[in-house]
């Protein structure tokens, strides 16, 4: 699974400052078995809670473009969580914007390198807002991976 996110969504119920659930996927999918988390990269993380860190170091969870490799490692496929915060404020529309994420351009390119190691299976884009002006752009990180 390569996670891109401005957040770690790594909280747990009893970790997260803020209780809001849309903080956890990540560690619920974890948690549950669902996902090895040998096999997940995150991807553009910058704004990370505290246990979130912790979490991040002590289970291993690749992280950054370089991460994708590790996480890649022994797998036949993968899904693709995109959320569009991952991508600077000046880029794209996004409800909870993060400022310091990547262009447009380097998330196609880190999605294309994907695209070309791994098959995509299925992907989510999320987190971007109702603008016309995103359209495009998203149409275009999708096509990167073959959708």
């Amino acid at each position: 699974m390569i996670w891109f996110d401005a957040h770690g969504d790594l909280n747990t119920v009893e970790s997260s400052p803020s209780g809001n659930l849309w903080g956890m996927p990540l560690r619920k999918l974890i948690d549950s078995g669902a996902v090895d988390v040998g096999d997940v990269a995150l991807v553009g993380a910058r704004n990370l809670d505290p246990p979130e860190e912790v979490f991040i170091r002590e289970q291993g969870v690749h992280v950054g473009e370089e991460g994708i490799a590790g996480a890649l490692d022994g797998v036949d496929c993968t899904y693709l969580a995109f959320d569009a915060d991952v991508l600077e404020p000046t880029e794209l529309s996004v409800f909870m914007p993060e400022p310091g994420g990547l262009s447009v351009a380097d998330a196609e390119r880190i999605l294309q390198g994907l695209a070309g190691r791994t098959n995509v299976l299925g992907a989510g884009f999320t987190g971007a807002g109702f603008e016309s002006g995103n359209v495009a752009p998203l149409a275009r990180l999708a096509a990167a991976v073959g959708l």
